[in-house]
């Protein structure tokens, strides 16, 4: 209950805030390729992890995904936060089709694994189709270092990166917020987190 309650008022304030979408806060991308890029504070978050027998949490499949969005934007929200694995990613396309807002005015963020180059290539294209777009605004990559089970070397996050630099070449990315300069910095520094959360996990199984 006390979930219930504090999750109200969190709607209550969201709705005051984003009830005129030009007057809604937004944070400066000072370091976009495009220019300055203004980003809203305050977006629809899609990604349930539930199954539909409704294990793992909150299931958020297309009907849900497109409901929500529908709602959202109607609200006055324009920011919307999905991914290459969230099963709701075919409502959010029908949504903001549905809603009448112009889709230049919706700040669509995406993600992708760390694949590689022609794999991020193709599941950039699978995204596009789905949301029903033509380009997204932000698109990051999904955790960069990987699971603690899974196998994502160092080689894969660098051909990602130039997949995703590729992608900004085609217009097909609104916005870069790591520029070409910072790109071995940043694989430097995913490789160091990734080693640390490794180690935490480590030290507590």
């Amino acid at each position: 209950m006390l979930f219930i309650g504090i999750l109200s008022v969190l709607i209550v304030s969201a709705n005051g805030l984003i009830s005129t979408p030009e007057k809604q806060p937004s944070v400066l991308l000072k370091n976009a390729v495009h220019g300055d890029v203004y980003m809203p504070v305050i977006g629809l978050g899609t990604g349930g992890y539930g199954t539909v027998n409704g294990e793992g949490g909150d299931y958020w499949g297309p009907e849900r995904g497109h409901n929500a969005t529908v709602t959202w934007l109607k609200m006055g929200g324009r920011r919307i936060d999905t991914s290459n694995n969230y099963v709701s990613r075919d409502g959010i396309g029908t949504g903001w089709k549905e809603s009448d807002v112009p889709r230049s005015e919706i700040f669509i963020t995406s993600k992708v694994g760390p694949f590689g180059y022609n794999e991020t290539l193709e599941e950039f294209d699978r995204i596009l189709k789905s949301l029903q777009t033509d380009y997204v605004d932000l698109l990051l990559i999904h955790w960069p270092g990987g699971f603690s089970n899974s196998e994502s070397p160092s080689y894969k996050r660098s051909e990602t990166w130039r997949a995703l630099e590729t992608l900004f070449q085609q217009n097909k990315v609104n916005h870069q917020i790591l520029r070409r300069e910072n790109k071995c910095l940043f694989i430097r520094f995913v490789q160091l987190v990734s080693v640390i959360i490794k180690s935490i996990i480590l030290s507590k199984s």
